[in-house]
């Protein structure tokens, strides 16, 4: 595979950095806060503000599912909202094609990756996880054959099923590791199942039953917490002796929170890591260690963090995007400031809103819940229900204008990882999309192999 500028990709991050820079009280609000510190008037563009009056969310909903549309036909009722959408998506690392490949693209910089059949179907994987193993396990076997990596190392591994599919389909000697020994004490019995479905699947073909049967012993796991001191090549010798010429490839599909940048750092710190894919999710739990990563890289809030989780394609595709659960949230923190005052604090309600049928019933959990003895009121609930419901559709036009931008806050993370390993010297490193984006939200790796 051949090098990717670092230019570009410092380019890229300054202009992702400089767009997160002009609509940074927008990422770093919360949504509790929507009408105790109004938000619509005090955040949202005046020119968005008065299309919104005119066309309503009715108006709205087409321009927003379509992404502003192209930069030739922007709809003259809504043309600020759409050039909002339009820059928002050049900022998207789905438009930044100089340092994020197709899947497509990949494999033929790779020169390799023979397929070696599908996963079976069946009850052993959710249609999400099964669409996303058979795509990572055939990528990082072709990570292996490119680099020459004897072994992977599957770090947050959960309950084996990538480890499985690279044992199982591409004979590859594979150990998970999860700091969960519950994940790791059903590894093996995920391992078995999805052994047994594939011997049904292929029953006519010797080559792969026997291959079937056998994967068992390619496939090993741990239960420990892996951080940047971690030597994956250390695991392998620990675990398969007489591997002290191994080279390893390191694959995490969904590596939660810092572990993802722990993956990073030990990749680049040990000299027998050969390639690597990695996945993150769970932005919102990135400690200080995890962010940025980079010399270049951004500093977010929490608030940024959690939004850069939205699944925005997924709410593009179904046009669906429920806010009543934060319609009452909000609501709630009305409530909560008359009876507590501004400078009091109380804890998280929770997903207690789809067990509730009003929002009375909602009040009572939530205050219950929080320990709060609130004397409020039922006359009240109702009329501040009433008073705050016709602004429901402006909460929900606030909403999905944040959801638009939580690409571009997950853009500005990956590039941040992937500079920090052109900034160590590892310049055959790039962005890949490897899932479908309404199927899997966090669809892109980071993919890298080491000369």
């Amino acid at each position: 595979m051949e090098d990717f500028s670092e230019t570009k990709i410092i380019s890229a991050l300054t202009s992702v950095l400089q767009f997160l820079d002009r609509v940074k009280p927008l990422i770093d609000s919360h949504m509790v806060l929507f009408f105790t510190e109004q938000y619509w008037s005090t955040l949202v563009p005046e020119a968005i503000r008065r299309e919104f009056e005119r066309v309503g969310m009715e108006g709205f909903a087409p321009v927003l599912w379509d992404g502003g549309g192209r930069r030739e036909e922007l709809p003259q009722d809504c043309r600020s909202l759409a050039e909002f959408l339009r820059d928002a998506r050049e900022m998207y690392a789905g438009s930044l094609g100089d340092v994020v490949l197709t899947n497509r693209q990949l494999k033929e910089r790779l020169r390799g990756g023979e397929r070696h059949g599908g996963l079976p179907s069946g009850q052993c994987m959710s249609r999400k996880k099964h669409h996303e193993v058979g795509v990572m396990a055939e990528v990082a076997a072709a990570l292996a054959a490119a680099s020459g990596a004897s072994h992977v190392v599957d770090v947050g591994g959960g309950k084996g099923y990538l480890g499985s599919a690279l044992a199982l389909l591409h004979g590859l000697p594979v150990l998970g590791v999860d700091s969960s020994r519950g994940n790791t004490s059903s590894a093996a019995r995920h391992s078995h199942k999805l052994q047994k479905a594939w011997r049904g699947a292929s029953s006519t073909r010797n080559e792969e039953r026997e291959n079937a049967t056998a994967a068992g012993g390619r496939y090993k796991v741990v239960t420990m917490f892996m951080d940047r001191d971690t030597r994956p090549s250390q695991l392998v010798q620990e675990h398969w002796g007489g591997a002290g010429d191994c080279r390893v490839c390191l694959v995490g599909l969904h590596a939660c929170g810092d572990l993802s940048p722990a993956c990073l750092g030990a990749f680049v710190a040990d000299g027998r890591a050969a390639a690597l894919c990695l996945v993150g999710c769970c932005y919102n739990l990135l400690g200080e260690a995890g962010l940025p990563v980079s010399r270049r890289g951004p500093r977010l809030g929490r608030n940024a963090r959690m939004l850069a989780a939205q699944a925005c394609h997924r709410v593009a595709d179904t046009r669906q995007l429920a806010v009543d659960s934060l319609f009452y949230r909000a609501l709630l923190e009305v409530l909560l400031v008359e009876s507590c005052g501004r400078d009091a604090r109380w804890g998280h309600v929770g997903r207690i809103a789809a067990k509730c049928g009003s929002f009375r019933e909602y009040v009572h959990k939530a205050t219950e819940k929080l320990g709060l003895s609130v004397q409020v009121s039922e006359s009240r609930i109702e009329s501040l229900y009433a008073q705050y419901l016709p602004q429901k559709d402006q909460l929900q036009a606030f909403f999905s204008l944040r959801v638009a931008l939580a690409p571009v806050v997950e853009t500005a993370l990956l590039l941040d990882r992937l500079l920090y390993l052109h900034e160590q010297g590892f310049h055959k490193s790039c962005l890949v999309q490897l899932f479908d984006p309404v199927v899997s939200p966090r669809c892109y790796g980071i993919v890298s192999v080491k000369s």
